[in-house]
């Protein structure tokens, strides 16, 4: 047995005493020889107690088709044309172009208010400077949305 077979055996089988002794209440063995671990791996696999290999669980029986690929191509354009499989560009999605409420100067406002104030994620780790991510305090909000307010109040009166 090689050193990487070795080496994923006496894993498995380190896991399986830890998870053994934290339900059975009893603390974990230390100072186990090489040799007991390695004993203790090929008893379990020997047992069926460890997976290993290409030993998955699953049937190695070949599969053998219950309908023809008619019956299923039939059922599945039935499926699609009653409405129970999307398909295509048929996503569900609505048409209707998208009409924003808020002017482009108030977006962009709110957007560079939300970063000042650190109530965005940022960066590729999606955290808040290492903070949990609780969303924005009630302050943030309400800086952001005036933010959002005196760019469009100075939008309006420039026009």
């Amino acid at each position: 047995m090689n050193a990487k077979n070795l080496f994923t055996l006496s894993t498995a089988v380190v896991a399986l005493v830890g998870a053994a002794s934290a339900f059975a209440g009893a603390p974990l063995q230390q100072g186990l020889s090489r040799a007991d671990v390695h004993a203790a791996a090929v008893q379990a696999l020997g047992t069926g107690q460890v997976i290993s290999g290409h030993n998955t669980g699953e049937s190695t029986a070949p599969f053998v088709a219950t309908l023809k690929r008619a019956d299923v191509r039939s059922a599945a354009i039935q499926a699609r044309d009653a409405g129970l499989i999307v398909s295509g560009h048929n996503t569900g999605e609505s048409t209707l172009p998208f009409m924003s409420v808020l002017a482009r100067q108030q977006v962009a406002a709110e957007g560079a208010e939300a970063v000042r104030v650190g109530a965005v994620d940022q960066g590729e780790f999606g955290t808040m400077a290492g903070q949990s991510l609780k969303g924005p305090t009630m302050a943030q909000l309400e800086s952001i949305r005036m933010s959002g307010q005196r760019a469009l109040s100075t939008h309006v009166t420039m026009r």
